[in-house]
């Protein structure tokens, strides 16, 4: 059990710098600073499904490749939230990706059946880092 617990104080540190690390962007935000965040959204979120659909596919259980199944289709049109804030704010969708996001998606896409519990490690810390925005 402690081996459970010391991963998952481990996961929410992760979670917890990366909140640190891109909170400036909210704090004394312009409309750069902003639209560069939702383009990065908008990049991330547009190979996300495909992305969940590989994880389901690599799974071990049945139950994982439910979920990860689960949150393609929920994820299938968020990019286009992204976008839609982008036009709201006068701004187009760059052209190419940045840099972060193409180093997540090919670490996503190299992941193995071997090391499928990566994934699972890596969508727990991005999908809690919202929440160490918010309180900071």
């Amino acid at each position: 059990m402690s081996e459970s617990n010391d991963l998952m104080t481990s996961l929410s540190t992760i979670a917890e710098e990366m909140a640190s690390d891109i909170s400036p962007v909210f704090q004394n935000a312009t409309v750069d600073r902003y639209s560069g965040f939702l383009d990065a959204m908008y990049h991330y979120t547009l190979e996300s499904e495909r992305e969940l659909l590989y994880a389901s596919t690599i799974a071990p259980t049945e139950d994982l490749r439910e979920l990860f199944a689960h949150m393609a289709k929920d994820e299938q049109a968020h990019y286009k939230l992204a976008e839609l804030d982008l036009r709201a704010l006068d701004c187009g969708v760059g052209l190419e990706a940045p840099d972060a996001v193409l180093k997540l998606r090919e670490f996503w896409m190299s992941v193995t059946p071997q090391r499928f519990f990566e994934l699972l490690g890596a969508l727990y810390a991005l999908e809690n880092v919202g929440g160490f925005v918010k309180s900071q």
